[in-house]
């Protein structure tokens, strides 16, 4: 290796190591501030953002706002990475889940109301809808068949589709008597094919009928696997 890289790089990795350490002062002095100070700032930080035509830019401040907020008590916190979990920024969305995921590590209560109160708050067609079964799959030591049950009765389509996809990875056969209402929704749903990646069309109940199918085949599993003898 050249002697010029060697001090380029020893350059670039020091100059990284104090932006790390001046991030992590500035975000100690940001959350000595009063916290409802800081969360209407980082409200107005987040419109500002959603709003810039620079996408990286807007990206770099979302995931940014989400590791700030994991430090953030109360639940204008919760709703806040709820929103950002609902941005076009594929980055910032996967930043917000893990969050809400590691903050349910310490404040479960908080998470499951901050979800309750999105399904009520948030307008038909959001991207949190559809993404927030998909986080609660991931909260450790959460009710997850509970918490995923109201998204199958909320108005969005693409939400129930959400949810059932989400109950068919969750492979609880308990779940068939949710889906079997749905088969006759006739509601049209947006669904990627996995082997191109691209959207196709269809219907919830064909999206519902095909999860019951799911669930049968791992409640027929499950049974074989009760009855086989011990070895």
């Amino acid at each position: 290796m050249a002697n010029t890289d060697r001090v380029d790089i020893e350059r670039t990795l020091t100059a990284i190591f104090e932006a790390e350490r001046n991030l992590r002062h500035q975000s100690q002095t940001l959350l000595r501030a009063p916290h409802g100070a800081v969360l209407g700032q980082m409200r107005t930080a987040y419109e500002q953002a959603s709003r810039l035509e620079d996408e990286e830019e807007a990206a770099l401040r979302l995931v940014c706002l989400t590791r700030l907020l994991r430090t953030l008590p109360g639940p204008g916190a919760i709703d806040l990475l709820i929103d950002i979990l609902g941005n076009d920024s594929e980055e910032a969305r996967q930043g917000a889940g893990i969050v809400l995921e590691d903050v349910a590590s310490d404040r479960m209560g908080e998470v499951r109301k901050g979800i309750e109160r999105a399904l009520k708050r948030l307008p038909k067609g959001s991207v949190a809808l559809c993404e927030l079964p998909f986080v609660i799959l991931g909260l450790s030591d959460a009710d997850v068949f509970a918490m995923l049950r109201p998204f199958l009765s909320h108005e969005d389509p693409e939400a129930v589709a959400a949810a059932i996809e989400a109950y068919v990875e969750y492979a609880d056969p308990a779940a068939i008597e949710l889906m079997e209402p749905l088969v006759a929704d006739a509601r049209p749903i947006q669904i990627e094919d996995e082997s191109t990646g691209d959207a196709e069309e269809m219907k919830v109940g064909d999206l519902a009928a095909d999860a019951i199918e799911a669930l049968r085949e791992v409640e027929s599993i499950m049974a074989s696997e009760a009855s086989a003898p011990a070895s």
